[in-house]
C-alpha cells in the first residue's frame, strides 16, 4: 500500500500531521483500500498569486483489469502528464461496466508518484476485493489534480539509471541507481516503478522508501521486489522524488 510518506507528498502536507488524525496507524502495515484521515493540502504559494490557475493537462494512456487467483480484481493502468508543467495530488476514477456498458461499481485512486514531472508517465492500481459477477471492462478518468507551479521542499532532481529486471513468473526483482544530479541535498527518497509486459501494457507498479540522504553528485543502489498482477515483466520505468531537508 502507500506509504505514510507518499500520501503526505501527494497532499502536501506532513507525516507528523497525517499520524495526528489517525490515532495507532501503523505505517508498515498499510494496505490498499485502507482507509486514512488526511488534512487538507496544501495550495502551492505560486499559484495563489496566478490571477488565472494553469489548467491539468494529465490523460490517461491504458487501464487493464488482472483477475486474482483468490477472485479479487486488480485495476491498474497509466496516465500521462502532458504539460510543460508538474502536476500533483491527481486522482482517476474507475468505473466497472457490464458487457452493455452500465457501471456496476466505482473506485477512485491516486496515482502512485505524489508529483508528476512534466512529460511523464506514471502508474496507478487498486484493488476491488469482490468484483461484480457482471463486470466486463473498465473505463477510467481522471477527477482531480492541479499544477505545481512552486516545488517548496519536494524535490525531483534525480536521476535513475543501470536499471535492471530479473525474475521468472509471477515475481520480479528490481534494480538499478538514483543519482542526485541537481543543487540541493535530497532526503526521504521514494522510488515509483512501473511494470511492463511484452506488449507494453502495464503489469503492475511498486513503491521504495529509501532512508537515504544524497547530497548533490552522490548515488546509492537500490534493490526491491514486486510482484505484479499482470504476471510476466520485461521492462520497466523508475522515477524518483524525495524532499529537501
Amino acid at each position: 500500500g502507500d506509504t505514510l510518506l507518499a500520501l503526505a507528498l501527494q497532499q502536501g502536507v506532513t507525516v507528523d500531521e497525517i499520524e495526528a488524525l489517525n490515532p495507532g496507524i501503523v505505517p508498515e502495515l498499510l494496505q490498499i483500500g485502507q482507509q486514512v484521515v488526511l488534512p487538507p493540502p496544501a495550495t502551492p504559494l505560486a499559484q495563489q498569486s496566478l490571477g488565472t490557475p494553469i489548467p491539468l493537462q494529465v490523460v490517461v494512456t491504458q487501464v487493464h483489469a488482472y483477475q486474482t487467483p483468490v477472485g479479487s480484481l486488480w485495476l491498474v493502468g497509466e496516465v500521462f502528464n502532458q504539460s510543460e508543467f508538474a502536476a500533483e495530488s491527481v486522482q482517476v476514477e474507475i468505473s466497472l461496466l457490464d458487457e452493455a456498458g452500465a457501471v456496476l461499481a466505482t473506485a477512485v485512486s491516486w496515482t502512485a508518484a505524489p508529483i508528476i514531472p512534466a512529460q511523464t508517465r506514471v502508474p496507478f492500481g487498486v484493488l476491488i476485493a469482490e468484483p461484480p459477477a457482471a463486470f466486463a471492462y473498465p473505463t477510467v478518468a481522471v477527477i482531480g489534480g492541479a499544477t505545481v507551479t512552486d516545488w517548496g521542499t519536494r524535490y525531483a532532481d534525480l536521476l535513475v539509471t543501470e536499471t535492471a529486471v530479473a525474475g521468472d513468473g509471477d515475481r520480479v526483482q528490481i534494480s538499478g541507481q538514483v543519482t542526485n544530479r541537481g543543487t540541493e541535498t535530497a532526503t526521504n527518497l521514494l522510488l515509483i516503478a512501473t511494470l511492463y509486459n511484452a506488449q507494453e501494457d502495464v503489469s503492475g507498479y511498486a513503491q521504495l522508501q529509501l532512508d537515504t540522504t544524497l547530497a548533490p553528485g552522490e548515488n546509492t543502489p537500490f534493490v526491491f521486489d514486486a510482484t505484479p498482477p499482470g504476471g510476466q515483466v520485461v521492462t520497466t520505468q523508475i522515477i524518483a522524488q524525495g524532499q529537501i531537508p
